[in-house]
């Protein structure tokens, strides 16, 4: 008898563990559905905001097109590169905007990342000399 007690308090102790489980699983994968809705928001490395006009097509190989209206978190123009770029973090993750795509970004002032001064070149969206 103790033995068949000892069985299903193991069997009950396993049946529990695995319902945490699959609790665990479902909230991790919900939570990262969750988060892949939230708006971009600025942070430190991307610190100034913009929406994109028109829907553009990275300079990043592989990366997903940023749709029109899309809000973008823009990082460093790397104008010593060819084409000339800036990074972004948009909703599908990071990629490249080709300058020949930066009049199709319209900047967000209102919402870059507070205390964090930019060059007017962020406004006028002519982030590289001529």
């Amino acid at each position: 008898m103790k033995a068949l007690a000892g069985k299903l308090a193991v069997a009950a102790l396993l049946c529990v563990l695995a319902l945490v489980s699959a609790y665990a699983l479902h909230w991790r994968s919900a939570n990262l559905s969750e988060r892949a809705r939230l708006p971009i928001a600025p942070e430190a490395d991307f610190s100034a905001m913009a929406i994109a006009t028109r829907a553009i097509t990275p300079a990043t190989p592989g990366a997903p097109p940023i749709k029109a209206w899309e809000r973008c978190a823009l990082g460093a123009a790397r104008c010593e590169q060819r084409p000339r770029a800036v990074e972004a973090r948009c909703q599908a993750g990071v990629a490249l905007i080709a300058e020949a795509d930066w009049p199709a970004l319209r900047r967000i002032p209102t919402e870059d990342l507070p205390g964090v001064e930019h060059p007017d070149s962020y406004r006028t969206m002519k982030l590289c000399p001529p």
